[in-house]
């Protein structure tokens, strides 16, 4: 999706959300030592992990569950990286924009990568219902606009050399596959023309818009995103926890939700809210599907368009939205 305010800001918390489900992890070894470059699968990015870290199954990147550590990668079309290069120059507007994931940013450094980049290097801590964790974030450029997060339990947080030597060792290369990046996704997801792929951020969710940009600049182009994230279980409704991730997204804080009713979404009983929002500066129309799986993990289907587009991509969505599936 393109530089632009609405979307953009739809496509940051999507991403945080992405972020926060990551600090829940599996179970491995704890030893710290580098090992050789590795492609993370799915992306268009390589890095040497620390020893003890392995190809993770559910997201684009490696885990370590012995130390509760993890390394994603998360990754935007190339247009976006000018406007990810001036929030990731400043402290104060990146803890502005990832607060809201309990993420706090104290210090960020300029490195240069074993490739002959100088990248920002950002580090701080956050918090989650797992603790706290100790977090290095890190931006390149390239055929795509990639983040790079590494983040461990703060107890067990690794040296900042070690770090330092992960995020130096990493480079872009060029774009996967369609198939390779829906294929790393923890759901199935079938695309329907006229939708087409945008990406699969931090593969743990997928970016669908329909239109030739892949950052959708004035909100002009249609977007649907699915996300898979860990979240609360409340004792409430489940059209009220709907509600409540809706709302987690800043650009539907507001949104006026006019029809709420039960439906079936990724193979288990879900809901499907529909209303108006407010994007730069007009009234769109959207829809999301929210559905839990069996072990606890949210599922949402967010569509984004003006009132024609709605109408005209209604068979494309309900295609779409028929082909999600949790996978097993």
């Amino acid at each position: 999706m393109k530089k632009s305010a609405g979307t953009f800001c739809l496509t940051l918390p999507l991403i945080l959300a992405v972020l926060g489900a990551l600090a829940i992890v599996l179970v491995v070894n704890d030893k710290s030592v580098a090992q050789e470059i590795r492609n993370v699968r799915g992306t268009t990015v390589s890095l040497a992990p620390p020893e003890g870290f392995e190809p993770a199954t559910d997201f684009a990147g490696f885990v370590n569950n012995g130390i509760k550590g993890t390394i994603s990668v998360t990754e935007l079309p190339k247009e976006a990286f000018g406007e990810m290069s001036a929030l990731f120059s400043d402290v104060h507007k990146v803890n502005a924009k990832f607060s809201q994931g309990g993420i706090k940013v104290n210090t960020l450094e300029w490195l240069a990568t074993n490739s002959g980049e100088t990248i920002p290097l950002i580090h701080g801590t956050q918090d989650t219902l797992d603790g706290r964790f100790d977090k290095w974030m890190a931006l390149y450029g390239g055929t795509k606009t990639a983040l790079v997060t590494l983040q461990v339990w703060e107890q067990n947080r690794l040296e900042a050399s070690i770090v330092r030597e992960v995020f130096a060792s990493a480079k872009t290369g060029p774009i996967a596959s369609e198939d390779e990046q829906l294929s790393l996704l923890p759901f199935h997801l079938d695309v329907s023309k006229p939708f087409r792929l945008v990406g699969t951020p931090a593969g743990a969710g997928a970016l669908l818009t329909v239109g030739p940009n892949d950052v959708n600049s004035g909100d002009v182009q249609p977007i649907l995103a699915v996300v898979h994230q860990t979240g609360s279980i409340s004792a409430g409704s489940l059209e009220k926890m709907a509600e409540t991730q809706l709302r987690i997204t800043s650009s539907f804080r507001a949104a006026e939700i006019r029809s709420t009713k039960r439906i079936e979404f990724a193979g288990s009983e879900g809901v499907l809210l529909e209303g108006t929002v407010m994007l730069s500066g007009s009234v769109k129309q959207f829809s999301q599907r929210f559905s839990i799986s069996k072990d606890g993990f949210f599922l949402r289907m967010i569509v984004v368009g003006n009132e024609a587009q709605m109408q005209e991509l209604h068979d494309a969505v309900e295609r779409i939205a028929s082909s999600v599936t949790f996978k097993s």
